[in-house]
């Protein structure tokens, strides 16, 4: 029997949570050693039965050579607060390894950096590219040839299509999409269920018109409930 890859979450709010969930149930080559965070952050010494240990002092407790890590941090700060620990993490001598659900589809020929988080049904097509330390939510589809750089945070339902090329450290809200051969400049913001039609600015922010409650209507006064 194969003795289990030792692995570090880096985090411990909910995201940190989910995140030992789906390594305890589908990726069973791992063990989850240890929760981290600066010693500032920690709240209680231990999170579902598992130590919560400070991350100044983690080289010496778990040396690279024998642990491995997974950061989950989300978008905080536009994604720069996980980018920092991707960092840190790299200079310290750890393996950071993509994790990449099961029920997910990746082509033959996509290329993946490290650190990578890749959840359900997410479809990565024929020669699709990927940085580092980026965050995929569940059902994202990233058309043909396209591109997304480092630190990106894509919510569930997020549509690049063919050929689409993110820059670096950007946001899409949920069911967002990129028309084909787009490109989205670093740090852009684009919100749920907006539609980017041309090439963005760096740092702009992308919203769609907003919802509105229709005044002195009833939802049981419409034809189709009738």
């Amino acid at each position: 029997m194969s003795l289990k890859r030792q692995l570090l979450i880096v985090g411990n709010g909910d995201f940190a949570e989910l995140w030992e969930y789906y390594v305890r149930n589908y990726f069973s080559q791992f063990n989850v050693a240890a929760f981290t965070v600066d010693a500032a952050y920690i709240q209680k010494p231990f999170l579902n039965g598992i130590p919560v240990v400070p991350f100044e002092s983690l080289q010496k407790q778990y040396p690279p050579a024998e642990y491995e890590i997974l950061i989950a941090i989300g978008y905080k700060q536009m994604n720069i607060v996980r980018a920092k620990k991707v960092q840190e993490c790299g200079a310290m001598g750890y393996n950071m390894p993509n994790f990449v659900h099961p029920s997910a589809y990746s082509d033959k020929d996509v290329v993946l950096g490290k650190a990578n988080l890749i959840l359900e049904r997410t479809v990565l097509a024929h020669g699709v590219k990927i940085g580092d330390g980026n965050i995929l939510w569940n059902s994202v589809n990233l058309s043909h040839e396209a591109q997304i750089g480092d630190f990106n945070y894509l919510s569930p339902g997020t549509i690049l299509a063919g050929k689409a090329n993110v820059g670096s450290y950007c946001f899409f809200g949920i069911g967002s999409s990129v028309r084909g051969n787009r490109m989205i400049k670093d740090y852009t913001l684009v919100g749920a269920e907006a539609y980017i039609n041309e090439e963005t600015i760096s740092y702009g922010v992308y919203v769609p018109a907003r919802t509105v409650v229709l005044p002195n209507k009833k939802s049981t006064d419409l034809p189709f409930q009738r």
